[in-house]
């Protein structure tokens, strides 16, 4: 039963994590592209996803730390899903509008890409 549980709030945290992946990816292509039809599509899509983003990473950290508790009860040793806490810690901390936007939104990126990295390796490994 814990094992299901764990499970399940890893593949929420994964999910919603890949949604924040394609919010900075569709970002990157509506400025890198010209074509006026992606951009339409891209404008309209994004709102959605920016609407709910503090909400949606405050519940991928939430499932995040389901997942741990309910696979390591004894943490002897810095695993993987350490650094993905980690990593998913500094999306959510650069978030807070406390800092510039400017400043930390290609932080955000690079984070954001990196999680998704560290996932793969997650999920092969596991």
């Amino acid at each position: 039963m814990i094992r299901i549980l764990g499970n399940i709030s890893g593949i929420i945290c994964t999910i919603i994590l890949f949604i924040n992946f394609i919010l900075y990816l569709l970002k990157d292509i509506y400025f890198k592209t010209n074509i006026l039809n992606i951009k339409k599509a891209i404008n309209s899509i994004l709102p959605i996803f920016s609407k709910y983003h503090i909400y949606l990473m405050i519940i991928c950290f939430i499932s995040c730390l389901i997942h741990i508790s309910c696979f390591f009860t004894n943490i002897n040793y810095i695993t993987l899903d350490v650094f993905l806490l980690i990593f998913l810690l500094l999306i959510i901390t650069f978030d807070f509008h406390i800092f510039s936007k400017a400043t930390y939104y290609h932080l955000k990126k690079l984070a954001s890409y990196l999680i998704i990295i560290l996932i793969l390796f997650h999920i092969l490994i596991y």
